[in-house]
């Protein structure tokens, strides 16, 4: 790891460090200034939900995040959800892109998955009958898949089996609509 550490053989300062911040499992993650003083006691959660974005993890900042996504949710549309600077595209199994424009008006469902958890394993096959069979009675409907894999090779193996779109793998707004 590229930081720091207490050496193992000093257990004295590793169980003061535990009691002083109550340390009840691991990993445990406390954010303190360049002064010592203690900014936020659940750097864990902090860092899960917003990753670098949330730097420097300080209970205003990941609460200012918060309000932000809730504020989104309230003005959400298509292309606020599924557009990116980056990109106002989704793409296909077979790698076309698909202009998120092109799902104005229909029913969308996203689908969030982790293609090497068992459960979304056995879930995805049932969906997609379902959305084969809404396909062929004409209903105006599209899945698009919100990958969270963190390996590229899982997230193209999932995508390769499912008949419907994807946010691009290399689109970090995939975590973020996660959360």
């Amino acid at each position: 790891m590229p930081w720091l550490a207490i050496p193992f053989a000093d257990s004295n300062t590793r169980e003061k460090l535990d009691v002083l911040f109550r340390v009840g499992g691991r990993p445990h993650l406390v954010i303190l200034d360049a002064s010592g003083k203690v900014l936020n006691e659940q750097g864990i959660e902090a860092v899960r939900e917003y990753g670098a974005e949330g730097y420097p993890f300080i209970p205003e900042k990941i609460l200012r995040l918060r309000e932000e996504e809730e504020a989104a949710k309230k003005e959400q549309t298509l292309p606020r959800l599924l557009v990116s600077p980056a990109r106002d595209y989704l793409i296909s199994n077979d790698g076309s892109k698909v202009a998120v424009s092109d799902l104005e008006g229909k029913i969308v469902v996203m689908y969030f998955s982790i293609g090497t958890f068992t459960c979304c394993a056995e879930f995805a096959p049932v969906l997609a009958q379902i959305y084969r069979k809404l396909k062929e009675a004409g209903e105006s409907f599209e899945v698009v898949l919100v990958s969270l894999d963190d390996e590229e090779s899982s997230y193209e193996q999932e995508l390769a089996s499912m008949p419907w779109l994807a946010i691009p793998f290399e689109d970090k707004s995939r975590q973020k609509l996660g959360r």
